[in-house]
């Protein structure tokens, strides 16, 4: 999306505004050239996400999936500049739960996932865990607006 502050006008060549609408999260280009192209782009797509409370299209929800190991090809600077935007900013409990939920924390948070993995054995969500709990306290006090550095 483009927006031409002159005019006051969204320019729209991949029916973004319709993505907006149904609170999806897809690639512009096919999800598996472009997570292959930069894995970063998983955790970009992650955060956003996790923020906005959005779902993946299904086609980019499978190129996660198929690609998260790739996540491991990012230089270190990199991919810990974009972990801690995705915990940062009010945002940390639902980046957490897509982390997990895509098999990204096993292999970013091994400790914090054995941690959550232990925690979870007889239950049906995460709701109530301590850890969740910090995370969604914290979120109240980190949001875009005020980062947590």
């Amino acid at each position: 999306l483009f927006f031409n502050p002159f005019n006051h006008r969204v320019y729209d060549y991949v029916n973004g505004v319709k993505d907006l609408r149904k609170n999806k999260v897809c690639t512009v280009i096919p999800a598996h050239v472009s997570f292959k192209e930069d894995p970063a782009r998983i955790l970009r797509g992650l955060r956003v996400a996790a923020r906005l409370g959005f779902q993946f299209s299904s086609e980019t929800s499978t190129a996660i999936r198929d690609l998260s190991p790739s996540i491991m090809d990012i230089d270190k600077p990199r991919l810990a500049m974009e972990m801690k935007y995705m915990l940062s900013y009010g945002a940390a409990e639902s980046s957490i739960r897509l982390l997990r939920k895509y098999g990204l924390l096993d292999i970013l948070l091994p400790f914090q996932a054995a941690y959550l993995s232990d925690q979870l054995k007889g239950k049906s969500s995460d709701r109530g865990l301590m850890l969740m709990n910090l995370l969604a306290n914290l979120d109240k006090f980190f949001s875009a607006d005020r980062p947590c550095h």
